[in-house]
């Protein structure tokens, strides 16, 4: 097993626990808001808030990503390295949920 390899399984396996111990912390918070009978406030965009230019970045940055793929090999190991990153993000995002 080659050393990216094994970088990619250590980095994929710490985004993981990451994730399911958030996603447990996130599932209990909730069930037992919705027991105690309180339930949190929906969340709502203001109204000066936009996702269009995150939205734009990301596509814009995919279609970068695909190019620089077509330019150079070596950036064919970007792609699996920016999803254990999205999982490790969405797992510690569970964490800062303070309404469960």
């Amino acid at each position: 097993m080659s050393l990216y390899m094994t970088i990619a399984l250590l980095l994929g396996a710490a985004a993981t626990l990451l994730f399911v111990l958030g996603y447990v912390k996130g599932t209990t918070n909730a069930i037992r808001n919705h027991q105690s009978g309180t339930q949190p406030p929906a969340a709502v965009a203001d109204a000066g808030e936009s996702s269009t230019w995150k939205i734009a970045f990301a596509v814009l940055a995919a279609a970068a990503l695909i190019g620089l793929i077509g330019v150079s090999p070596s950036f064919f190991y970007l792609p699996p390295l920016l999803v254990i990153g999205t999982a490790a993000v969405n797992g510690f995002a569970f964490f800062f949920d303070k309404d469960g």
